[in-house]
């Protein structure tokens, strides 16, 4: 979930329901959909709901800011960026302690370090992008038998998701190697680690 300034991200596995911002608001709606007999209702209701989560979103993003900018005091927030802070707790995003005092309790990215992300993500991807194009290319006849082929799953549903499991594999490796720590496993949520980018 993002806004032009912050982005609320988060990867791991898919072992359970996630407490994120994005995955929140995603289970949300759904949900919403049958809460009626009148489908139109529902579906009026969520459309005003989506905008309302853009508008949440906006306020959690603004509150993150806030925090940033000089770790601020409970006290000097409106009673609805107190209520945004609330929901952010829950997700995990930020705390505050006994005084009153608030942080971030994510990795926090910045332009310096989306610069440096870029970079290593432009020099890993000049050394597979051949290889995982040739890798790629022609899923459907290489994979002719899978069931994912023979339910008639598009070609680039299929690759993104075999993307996504080179990735989870990758960062698995990584993980036994010692370069990155092992995702906290949260019970019914999954292993996963959030962060934030702010522009």
């Amino acid at each position: 979930m993002e806004t032009p300034d912050v982005s609320f991200v988060s990867f791991g596995d898919a072992n359970g329901n996630r407490q994120d911002l994005f995955r929140f608001i995603k289970q949300v709606n759904p949900c919403l959909n049958e809460v009626t007999a009148n489908r139109n209702l529902n579906l009026s209701y969520i459309h005003i709901l989506e905008k309302q989560n853009r508008n949440l979103t906006q306020l959690c993003a603004d509150v993150v800011k806030k925090v940033i900018g000089c770790g601020k005091s409970i006290s000097s927030f409106s009673d609805e960026e107190k209520d945004a802070l609330k929901f952010l707790e829950q997700l995990r995003y930020v705390e505050s302690d006994e005084s009153g005092a608030v942080r971030i309790t994510v990795p926090l990215f910045d332009a310096a370090a989306d610069a440096v992300i870029g970079e290593i993500s432009s020099y890993l991807m000049e050394i597979i992008k051949n290889e995982v194009a040739d890798e790629f290319s022609n899923l459907k006849g290489r994979m002719r038998g899978s069931t994912s082929v023979l339910h008639g799953i598009d070609e680039k549903e299929i690759a993104n998701e075999l993307w996504h499991q080179v990735f989870g594999n990758i960062n698995e490796y990584l993980v036994r190697e010692g370069l990155f720590p092992v995702p906290e496993h949260r019970i019914d949520e999954g292993r996963y680690f959030q962060a934030l980018y702010v522009r």
